[in-house]
C-alpha cells in the first residue's frame, strides 16, 4: 500500500465528512491508500457519522480510544499504518483536490524521507494565506542538519509534510502525549534525523480556522496548559540533545533551542503576559531537571537574557 492517512477525531461531527471526502479526491485508487481514523473519546456524534460513512468505503479503519489527546491518537495510528508513506490530517481540515498524488510522485522519484508541501490557512476574517511557506531550492534535496543549522527552518505543524513510514519508525519518532503543540517536537525529531528532505510548491492542505481552538483560548486554565507545554517542549528538546544518535552540532543546537523556549516563556512572565508566576516556572523547571538554566540560547540577545534571568530566578 502506498499511503496511510491518519486522522485523529475529536468532536468534529460537522467537519469530518468533508475531511474524509477530500481524501477520495486525490487521483488515487482506494487500493492505493488507507484512512485510519482514531476516535479520541469524542462526546458528540462524530463516531456515528464516521460509522455511517465507512459503510460505503473499503479502505477506512476506525478505532476508538479514551480521550488521550491528538498526540496519542497519531501515535496509535502510526502503529496501525500499512502504507509506505504517512500523512497526518486533522478532522476539521481537508486536503486540496488532486494534490497528494502529485506529491507522492515526487516522493517516489526523489526517494525522500520527508516531502514538504504548502498549506492554505483560513484566517478569522475569511481570507486565505499560505502557511508554512518557504524559500528553498525546489530542485535540491536537503538534510535536516542543513535546515536546522543553516536555513532557519520553521519547525511547526506535522500536517504540511509527507513522511516515509520506515524513517519515522526506525528513528523512534513520536508525538509527546503530555503537552500541547506536540507537532513542534515531532518536527524537531524529523529534522534531527532526516537526511533527504524535499520542498514542493504544491498547495495540498487546507487549515480551517476555528474560534474555539485551544491555541486561541484566553481561558486561564487553557493558557496555563499551553504555557506549561512550553516547558515540556524544552524538556523534550534537552532530552533529545542527549540522545547518542544525535550529531554533536545538532545536539548543541537542540540545547540552545531548549533554552530559547524557556527564555521566551520567562520573558512573558516578566512582562506579566503569562498566567504562570516565576515561582511556578522555577518549580516546573526543577521538576523537569531544567533548572538551573545552563549553556547558551539560539541568539546572543536571548543568551544575554538567559544570564540575567538566572540571577532573577535565584532570588525567586
Amino acid at each position: 500500500m502506498l499511503l496511510s492517512i491518519i486522522i485523529p477525531l475529536y468532536n468534529a461531527e460537522h467537519f469530518i465528512i468533508k475531511c474524509l471526502e477530500s481524501c477520495y479526491m486525490q487521483g488515487l485508487a482506494e487500493s492505493e491508500f488507507e484512512i485510519i481514523v482514531v476516535n479520541d473519546g469524542s462526546t458528540d456524534r462524530s463516531l456515528d457519522v464516521v460509522k455511517g460513512y465507512l459503510k460505503s468505503k473499503t479502505n477506512i479503519r476506525l478505532y476508538t480510544q479514551k480521550n488521550l489527546g491528538q498526540g496519542a491518537a497519531r501515535n496509535f495510528g502510526l502503529k496501525q499504518a500499512l502504507g509506505k508513506y504517512i500523512l497526518f490530517l486533522d478532522s476539521d481540515d481537508f486536503l486540496l483536490s488532486n494534490s497528494i498524488s502529485k506529491i507522492l510522485e515526487i516522493a517516489e522519484s526523489t526517494s525522500c524521507e520527508v516531502m514538504n508541501f504548502l498549506m492554505e490557512v483560513e484566517l478569522p476574517d475569511g481570507n486565505i494565506e499560505v502557511g508554512y511557506s518557504y524559500k528553498y531550492d525546489l530542485h535540491k534535496i536537503y538534510s535536516g542538519e542543513e535546515l536546522l543549522l543553516h536555513n532557519n527552518i520553521n519547525v511547526g505543524t506535522a500536517c504540511s509534510s509527507l513522511y516515509k513510514k520506515d524513517f519515522i519508525l526506525q528513528n523512534d519518532i513520536f508525538f509527546p502525549t503530555d503537552m500541547k503543540h506536540e507537532d513542534v517536537f515531532f518536527s524537531y525529531q524529523v529534522y534531527t534525523f532526516a537526511s533527504k528532505i524535499f520542498f514542493s510548491s504544491i498547495h495540498a492542505y487546507y487549515y480551517c480556522w476555528h474560534a474555539n481552538s485551544t491555541d486561541r483560548s484566553v481561558e486561564p486554565q487553557k493558557l496555563r496548559i499551553l504555557q506549561m507545554s512550553e516547558i515540556s517542549l524544552a524538556f523534550y528538546l534537552n532530552k533529545l540533545s542527549s540522545d547518542q544518535r544525535v550529531k554533536r552540532e545538532i545536539s548543541n543546537y537542540l540545547k540552545k533551542a531548549s533554552n530559547s523556549t524557556l527564555i521566551s516563556l520567562l520573558l512573558a512572565i516578566f512582562k506579566k503576559e503569562s498566567v504562570l508566576t516565576k515561582k511556578e516556572f522555577k518549580k516546573e523547571c526543577m521538576h523537569r531537571s531544567l533548572y538551573p538554566l545552563k549553556g547558551r540560547a539560539l541568539s546572543w540577545k536571548t543568551t544575554s537574557i538567559l544570564y540575567i534571568s538566572k540571577v532573577i530566578l535565584a532570588f525567586s
